[in-house]
C-alpha cells in the first residue's frame, strides 16, 4: 500500500520551514555536497539574509519564499548551489540553484556574478507531495 498525506499533514511538514526565518542562505560555487550534513564546498559568492517570515502560508501542499532575499556578492564566480541555514545554525537545507528555466530548486536573477554586484533570489517554492 502507498503512503498518502492529507493537506493538513503536508502543511504541518512545511511548517518546519519556519526555522529558517532570520537565518541565512549561502550561495556557493561548485557542486552541491552529498548531504546537508556534509561540510560546505565551493566559494561563498553571496549570503542573503532570510527574512522573517521566510515563507508565505502553505497552500495546496506548497510554500513559496516570502519577502526579499538579496545580498551584495563578496566574490566573483558562477553560483552552483545554495545552503539555507536556520537562525540558530542547527538546521541546513541544500538546494540546486539556477536562473529561470534552468531547473533549479531556487531561482536567482543571474548565475554568473561579479563581486560587488547584487544577487537576488526571485523564486523558491517547497512542495510536499501528497504521496
Amino acid at each position: 500500500m502507498a503512503t498518502r498525506l492529507n493537506t493538513a499533514e503536508r502543511h504541518a511538514i512545511l511548517a518546519l520551514l519556519d526555522a529558517y526565518a532570520g537565518g541565512t542562505l549561502e550561495l556557493r560555487t561548485g557542486a552541491q555536497p552529498a548531504t546537508a550534513d556534509t561540510a560546505s564546498s565551493g566559494t561563498i559568492i553571496a549570503t542573503p539574509p532570510i527574512p522573517n517570515p521566510a515563507f508565505a502560508a502553505a497552500a495546496s501542499g506548497s510554500r513559496a519564499k516570502a519577502g526579499t532575499w538579496q545580498a551584495t556578492a563578496v566574490a566573483s564566480g558562477t553560483i552552483g548551489w545554495g545552503r539555507l541555514i536556520s537562525s540558530d545554525g542547527t538546521r541546513r537545507r541544500d538546494v540546486s540553484v539556477s536562473v529561470a528555466g534552468g531547473g533549479g530548486d531556487l531561482i536567482i536573477d543571474t548565475a554568473n556574478v561579479v563581486a560587488g554586484g547584487t544577487v537576488t533570489v526571485s523564486g523558491y517554492t517547497v512542495n510536499q507531495p501528497a504521496g
